[in-house]
């Protein structure tokens, strides 16, 4: 198991497969355990990262939650891809997750590509 140190609390990780960055975002009172069926398609043509935001499953454990948790979760991801030297991102979110994608994106543009999906396309 790999963790990520955040300002003193330990952030859950997993990676399988290689080629560019994927890091795959869970949603809101979930884990990364929900993208377990479809790591191996996606691990075959990149490097898939998933993590447990701090209060969700394999991390540490919030006293309270953050009242901007979106924009909090994205220092997270920020952190992470810090952690991993990572500088050329795709980002894919459910529910809360593409909230933190979005924020990511707009706090680091130049690092971060995210997909929405929307009615059933990739934008």
């Amino acid at each position: 198991m790999s963790y990520l140190d955040y300002e003193g609390n330990k952030i859950f990780y997993e990676e399988a497969g290689e080629g560019k960055p994927l890091i795959i975002l869970h949603g809101n009172t979930a884990s990364s355990k929900m993208y377990a069926p479809i790591i191996p398609l996606f691990s075959e043509n990149h490097r898939v990262i998933t993590m447990d935001f701090l209060g969700c499953g394999q991390s540490d454990r919030l006293r309270e939650w953050p009242a901007d948790l979106w924009y909090e979760w994205s220092k997270q991801v920020i952190a992470l891809c810090d952690h991993l030297n990572l500088s050329k991102v795709d980002l894919i979110g459910c529910s809360g997750g593409a909230l933190v994608a979005i924020n990511a994106a707009l706090e680091n543009p130049e690092r971060i590509r995210v997909h929405l999906k929307i009615a059933g396309s990739i934008q």
